[in-house]
């Protein structure tokens, strides 16, 4: 089960991947499946088309256009994966890898792929912003393809030069070459702003609690903390969970995930290690998922206020299904609710002030 976010540089958000990545559907089909009408009607097509039409596809070519039309029907979500492609997209969560240190979101409904540079990055300092829309890799035009795609073609050797073609609001295309460097493996920093600790949380992974607690251990000082997941996109959603819990305290309610086969809800079992230090949290239009879990979790429980601006709105879980082919179906199986029934698809969770009031209220 995943919980949301798509780095360019470890393509992940389908991801918000759970401990077993990919259930195995081979030794099972839907039931009714090889007497369902419909599906024998399609395969009669399908073969009239392969040995009748004057101009067919192959079959192959046939069959991946098919599906590709079924899942953006259903689910925007969800994708199929070939077996090169899960493949690629298995090594990319497992190995090291070099890139310029951005993380991409695709736009609902339009096409393209937003960029999410990281600070201190490559693609930073190379004059990408965050909300800059991605045009070109190398000269390749990306406007129609998944924020994974693109980010395989991002990635490279270490040193390696990429040029990148973005274009700001209002302001003609740019391009800019930038060379690869390897990036970071730790999802956490820890800075001060005007003597409050500034915890940053770029992405929930597995290592995410660890290095919360790790970063706080050795500078946690005084009453407030402020923890910054502007620009998060997601990641693991049990990481985001177990995250959470450090900050709540005995008995009280995460988040729910509700699918067709009934609803689970997860809970803290015992006080938090940081259930009495104050929070304020700084979100943006492009916290979403598993992060967007963690905001929830702490705004509903009164644990923390909200900063900044509304969040993105993903409010909904994927899971990973390994196919017979040795490819993967990524598909949408779950409606997110934070405590008390919380609800943030596609609304986003409220702030309470904006990113000046939060520098405000921590200085004063």
């Amino acid at each position: 089960m995943t919980g949301g976010c798509l780095s360019a540089e470890q393509p992940t958000a389908m991801t918000e991947v759970t401990p077993s990545l990919a259930a195995d559907t081979s030794s099972s089909l839907p039931r009714g499946w090889t007497s369902n009408d419909a599906m024998m009607v399609f395969f009669q097509i399908a073969g009239l088309i392969d040995t009748n039409a004057l101009n067919p596809l192959p079959v192959a070519e046939s069959v991946r256009n098919s599906i590709d039309h079924l899942l953006s029907s259903i689910d925007p979500y969800a994708e199929y994966l070939s077996p090169d492609e899960y493949q690629q997209w298995m090594a990319a969560r497992k190995e090291s890898y070099a890139g310029v240190g951005m993380d991409l979101r695709e736009r609902t409904g339009r096409g393209g792929v937003i960029c999410i540079p990281y600070p201190d990055s490559p693609a930073l300092a190379a004059g990408i912003r965050e909300g800059d829309l991605l045009l070109e890799v190398d000269g390749e035009p990306v406007g129609n393809l998944r924020a994974r795609e693109v980010a395989l073609m991002i990635r490279g050797q270490p040193h390696s030069e990429v040029t990148l073609t973005f274009q700001r609001q209002g302001l003609p295309p740019t391009s800019v070459p930038i060379r690869r460097t390897p990036q970071r493996s730790r999802t956490v920093s820890l800075h001060n702003i005007e003597g409050t600790p500034a915890l940053r949380i770029f992405a929930f992974e597995p290592s995410t609690p660890s290095e919360i607690l790790d970063a706080l251990n050795r500078s946690l000082s005084g009453s407030v903390l402020l923890i910054d997941i502007s620009g998060n996109q997601g990641g693991d959603l049990y990481a985001a969970i177990d995250a959470a819990r450090m900050f709540l305290d005995e008995e009280q309610e995460i988040v729910t995930v509700e699918g067709r086969k009934g609803q689970r809800v997860w809970r803290t079992e015992n006080p938090g290690v940081l259930r009495d230090t104050s929070v304020r949290i700084l979100v943006d239009r492009h916290t979403a998922s598993a992060a967007e879990v963690f905001a929830a979790a702490l705004l509903g429980n009164s644990r923390a206020r909200l900063f900044g601006e509304p969040t993105y709105g993903k409010g909904l879980t994927q899971h990973v299904f390994s196919l017979t082919d040795g490819g993967a179906l990524i598909l949408t199986d779950g409606h997110l609710l934070g405590p008390s029934g919380l609800e943030w698809n596609r609304i986003g969770l409220p702030v309470s002030g904006s990113a000046s009031d939060l520098l405000t209220e921590i200085t004063e």
